[in-house]
């Protein structure tokens, strides 16, 4: 897919920013790219790829909210990445270019209002999150073996 060489965060964020872009990213894909790299790296490289891993198994498995709430959350996530960047205008932001996103320390409001859910319901991130704890406990049972040496509580 990719065809130059980049390291894991690098391949992991542009696989991000397409499954933001398009929700359609196959696990098949995420392995070929990053899975031999995952298995001989850390435990924190680990998780990272099985937090997207888990998340476009959702994509491809989950309701239109949940896709939804998934993109609300990975622009969320992008956006408070970094220190505050007080110089951002939310507002003109493509929400689409990640890079872009980090350090704009968007609210769950200000996401959801853009990319078409209920800027109110903030249990729809509570419920994003416990779907992505399950199919991140999923992941990484089928591709590591029993147990998260995060804990339930990290990680996700």
């Amino acid at each position: 897919m990719l065809g130059v060489a980049l390291d894991a965060r690098d391949t992991r964020v542009l696989l991000w920013a397409e499954l933001l872009d398009s929700g359609d990213l196959s696990t098949d894909e995420i392995d070929r790219e990053l899975l031999q790299l995952a298995r001989g790296s850390s435990t924190d490289e680990k998780e990272a790829f099985v937090l997207l891993r888990a998340a476009a198994q959702l994509f491809d498995s989950g309701s239109d909210a949940l896709r939804r709430n998934l993109r609300i959350a990975i622009v969320y996530w992008f956006s408070q990445v970094g220190s505050l960047d007080e110089e951002a205008e939310p507002e003109t932001l493509d929400l689409a270019n990640l890079a872009d996103l980090q350090g704009t320390h968007l609210t769950w409001s200000e996401c959801a209002r853009r990319l078409g859910g209920n800027p109110s319901d903030y249990s729809a991130y509570s419920r994003t999150i416990q779907k992505l704890k399950d199919e991140v406990l999923k992941q990484w049972n089928g591709l590591f073996g029993e147990g998260l040496p995060f804990g339930e509580a990290q990680g996700v």
